[in-house]
This record gives structure tokens, C-alpha cells and sequence, in this order.
């Protein structure tokens, strides 16, 4: 009995540190219109979302234990984490082939701007074009941009304004990108994915789908695992714990698998006694 309530209690502890870590590293897979996805959440702009489990995922609580920061060229996690938060970057998803990024922000939009999906349709169109104005006008770090198509695009009844951009970086690099903007709930989302290939592929814009029509504004209960430092420490403590929690488990069922073994041999020891009259 003593037995059983150790195992359960180390099992138990084992699980938990399996979830945890689990969690850090975003492998909560679910599905969504046949594709795999991951299911993330940002407290800090209340927003929910599902990303294709083919896309490794950054985020503003990105641990060093993330075994993908080389393929982006960070040394440490707090790189990705400081420069994320510095641009209110709360997702960077790339593909395994680094082909393309697909990101998102989110601020807090000021009393005058309304919600997309309560405006009317003349009101969202007039917004529509003042946005692609001051687009069209917008400075940014790049030599050349220049907007190729725009339009309004509703996913699960919400309205979205896109554009698809080429840019020129001062280094010559061409840049493909399709970003899509919408406010809800008072927040100001930015969904973007940018390329350095020749275009921006119906795949690329099939991920960026998914993760639209899985977009769920709603309020978010913050967890303490979104914060860097927290989630850091934890990921360390319980990388570390899982190992022990596994070898002293292991020791256990040695000790008690011996036990078991020498009682055995002290009764069959005491039933040669007893038949031999000792």
C-alpha cells in the first residue's frame, strides 16, 4: 500500500513536469480543418489563436530550452523576447526552411477608432481607403514599397484590410509580404507573412488561413507562464526535475524489486527449515 501511494505521488509529479514542459515548448496539438495546430493565447491583447503545427513559433515567453533559436540566428532567448516586446511582437512563426515569417502585433487602439465589425459598410469602406492612403505614404526602413493589391477580406465575419506589398531593403533584398489589419475588442492587430521568394504561395497564405479564422478576441486570464522570466526558470527546473523524478523512480522499483526477491528467498529458506524439521 506504502508502495503504491510513492509511485502514484512520483508519477503524478512526473506527469505535471511532461505538461509543463510541454507547455513551454507549445506542443498542445489539436486540429483544425484537417490541419495540425497548436493553440496559443495572449493575455497581454486578448487574443486566441491556432498556428499549423508545421510552423516553429517564437514568442514573448520563449525559453532557452526552444531548440530552434539557432535557425534564427539568436544566441539567447532574451534576444527574441527583447525584441519582441520592443516592437509589440507577440508571434513569429517560421517554416522549417526559413522561406518565410508569419507575425503578429497587437496594441491598444485609442477611444476613436471603432471596432471593425460594428461599423457599417460605408463606414468601413471610407476607413479602408484612408488606410491604404496613409499607407501608401507610410516611411519605413525599406529603399522601395510599393502596395500591388488591397482589399477588404472577412474571416469568420470579421474584417480584415489587405495589402500585398513588395518592398526593396537597402541591401538589394526583395521582400513579398501580405499583412492583414483589423481592430476588435479596442485592439489593433497586425498579421503579416513575409518572404524573400518570389511570392508570397497560396500555402503560405493557407497557414496565415488558419490562424485567421481560428482568431478569437476575447478576453485572456494572464498565467505566469508568459512571462519570460517565470517561464525561463520554470523550463529549467523542470528540465532538470524530470531526469530525477525518472531515475528515482527507477531506483525505487530496484529496491523494491530486491526486497521482493530477498523476502522471497528468506521463505523458501524457512519452508527447507520447516520440512527438514530444523
Amino acid at each position: 500500500m506504502k508502495f503504491n501511494k510513492i509511485k502514484r505521488r512520483v508519477l503524478s509529479c512526473l506527469m505535471v513536469g511532461i505538461f509543463t514542459v510541454s507547455f513551454l515548448n507549445f506542443n498542445k496539438v489539436t486540429s483544425f480543418a484537417d490541419t495540425d495546430t497548436k493553440s496559443l493565447q495572449f493575455s497581454a491583447i486578448n487574443l486566441k489563436i491556432e498556428v499549423p503545427s508545421e510552423l516553429i513559433c517564437f514568442t514573448q515567453s520563449t525559453t532557452n530550452n526552444n531548440s530552434y533559436l539557432e535557425l534564427i540566428g539568436a544566441s539567447d532567448a532574451s534576444e527574441v523576447q527583447t525584441s519582441m516586446i520592443a516592437n509589440n511582437c507577440y508571434l513569429e512563426a517560421v517554416d522549417a526552411d526559413m522561406t518565410y515569417e508569419l507575425a503578429i502585433t497587437g496594441v491598444k487602439a485609442n477611444e476613436s477608432l471603432s471596432d471593425f465589425n460594428t461599423l457599417s459598410e460605408s463606414d468601413l469602406n471610407s476607413l479602408f481607403d484612408s488606410y491604404i492612403e496613409s499607407e501608401s505614404n507610410l516611411e519605413t526602413e525599406y529603399k522601395e514599397e510599393e502596395i500591388l493589391d488591397s482589399g477588404i477580406e472577412y474571416f469568420n465575419d470579421q474584417p480584415y484590410f489587405m495589402t500585398y506589398n513588395i518592398s526593396t531593403t537597402t541591401e538589394g533584398v526583395v521582400v513579398y509580404a501580405t499583412k492583414y489589419y483589423t481592430v476588435a475588442n479596442g485592439y489593433i492587430y497586425n498579421f503579416a507573412i513575409q518572404t524573400n521568394t518570389d511570392s508570397v504561395t497560396d500555402e503560405m497564405l493557407a497557414n496565415m488561413a488558419v490562424v485567421l479564422n481560428s482568431a478569437k478576441y476575447t478576453e485572456v486570464k494572464s498565467s505566469i507562464l508568459e512571462n519570460g522570466v517565470v517561464s525561463e526558470t520554470l523550463s529549467v527546473i523542470i528540465t532538470a526535475a524530470i531526469p530525477v523524478a525518472i531515475l528515482a523512480l527507477l531506483v525505487y522499483f530496484i529496491r523494491v524489486g530486491n526486497k521482493k526477491k530477498q523476502n522471497k528467498l528468506i521463505k523458501e529458506e524457512l519452508e527447507i527449515k520447516k520440512r527438514r524439521g530444523v
